[in-house]
């Protein structure tokens, strides 16, 4: 019996001696170049193929050597038998492959974002995506040195989009809340900070938020302001007359034909409505409701949520933010005393 525990012992150290330095005159010959993929860390096919057979002739040569030492051909099994649980322990343990090595591979970011929600997001004259986001989003492309898809999102797909897999990043004012947390990775760095405000006509009997509970309320589904305005007033036993839009350009249009007597949303949006019709509506400010948002990645790839951290921070501590917040007008406050 002992005779046969060396053979397999011996046979297997033979077999790792043989990888190790057959792996690492392979990788002298290819070089970087030969071994990996262009611009990304996964191995090339010349890789894969010339593993496979080192492996092969590695496990030839190890049950050489085991049946030689322990003088029986059935102790073979022994060592196939032990490389084959190391095996499936190691694929186990190996990381899967970063989404951030497969985006520089494919040469292109996808990025969801608003459309219809200025400054954040909107569409020009020509149909090209515009706003703070937007600029954000490129600014990703940019510094990945890829090319930028932006695919529209509206508020109730931002994260079944990010979970299903059609984009690698939401970047659509996503506020960062705990139950979202177990959906998706927020950038640890948010990106923007703002409040809830409440939107009616100018001539509206509406002029504090506990007026709205004898009017008609919209809100747009699967949004923060929507959930904290909901909030308030359930806490107050108060049950409200609201109707939930999938979207922000439904609930303005739903305004403007005053189908709801007000609309409660984020601060940024308001100031561009309020910018372009200073005459028609007004803001009521409650005074509190703050959030902050956050870039959204998907769970279980911590390179690439690390790069989206780093990236956010560098657009903080560059001044970049507080720049794109002078060019769309948008209010800055900043996320933290250290971004300031």
């Amino acid at each position: 019996m002992a005779r046969k525990i060396i053979g397999v012992i011996v046979g297997y150290i033979t077999m790792f001696v043989f990888v190790f330095l057959s792996f690492t005159i392979l990788f002298l010959i290819l070089g970087p170049e030969g071994t990996f993929q262009n611009k990304s860390y996964h191995v090339s096919t010349a890789w894969i193929i010339l593993s496979l057979v080192l492996g092969l002739i590695a496990a030839i040569l190890g049950g050489f050597v085991c049946v030689r030492i322990a003088k029986d051909r059935k102790i073979a099994f022994w060592l196939a038998g032990i490389v084959l649980v190391l095996g499936f322990v190691a694929s186990g343990l190996a990381q899967e492959a970063s989404l951030l090595d497969e985006i520089q591979k494919r040469g292109v970011l996808r990025v969801g974002c608003m459309l219809d929600f200025p400054p954040l997001g909107w569409r020009n004259e020509k149909g090209e995506p515009m706003g703070y986001n937007v600029r954000l989003a490129e600014d990703m492309a940019k510094a990945l040195g890829v090319k930028l898809e932006v695919i529209e999102t509206v508020s109730a797909n931002r994260i079944p989009a990010l979970v299903a897999k059609r984009i690698d990043v939401s970047s659509a004012g996503l506020t960062i809340t705990t139950e979202r947390a177990k959906s998706v990775s927020f950038s640890t760095i948010p990106d923007r900070r703002g409040a809830m405000f409440v939107l009616t006509h100018k001539d509206s009997p509406i002029n504090e938020l506990d007026d709205c509970k004898d009017y008609k309320i919209g809100t747009v589904r699967g949004t923060t302001p929507e959930i904290y305005f909901l909030d308030y007033f359930k806490a107050k036993g108060i049950e409200i007359d609201y109707i939930s839009y999938d979207s922000n350009a439904d609930a303005i249009l739903a305004l403007n034909q005053k189908k709801v007597d007000a609309i409660a949303e984020t601060d940024i949006w308001f100031g561009k409505i309020m910018k372009q019709n200073p005459d028609k509506f007004k803001i009521i400010r409650p005074g509190y409701f703050n959030e902050w948002t956050g870039l959204a990645v998907r769970h279980g790839d911590p390179t690439w949520h690390h790069w989206v951290n780093t990236f956010m921070w560098l657009e903080h501590i560059s001044g970049r933010v507080r720049a794109l917040h002078d060019e769309f007008d948008m209010p800055y406050i900043p996320v933290s005393p250290a971004y300031d």
